[in-house]
């Protein structure tokens, strides 16, 4: 089955659940116009009512909602550095004979 992302944009999805909300719509004809089960309904609607000015579905085609900020990957990338500084250090140490 294709996923309800591909199917459907935010604002139709949107629309359903307002619709829901007035009791113009059940939540098993949302269901069955979407393509899922009662939980995934239950979690939709429980993120719409938190923010429905900003609500989305996970729309793939878009950008992902999982993207670090360049401060965020910055400093990963800073971290690793001296990580992998610590393991050439380590492996450098290991690789030397001492001479007495």
């Amino acid at each position: 089955m294709e996923q309800m992302y591909r199917k459907f944009s935010s604002e139709q999805v949107k629309g359903l659940l307002e619709k829901y909300e007035k009791g113009e719509v059940s939540r098993e004809a949302i269901e069955g116009i979407l393509g899922i089960k009662k939980a995934m309904f239950f979690r939709l609607i429980s993120r719409y009512r938190e923010d429905k000015e900003r609500f989305e579905i996970n729309n793939r085609k878009g950008k992902s909602n999982n993207n670090l900020t360049e401060e965020e990957e910055s400093g990963i990338k800073e971290e690793l550095a001296i990580e992998k500084k610590l393991i050439d250090d380590e492996r450098t140490a290991q690789n030397t004979i001492i001479v007495i």
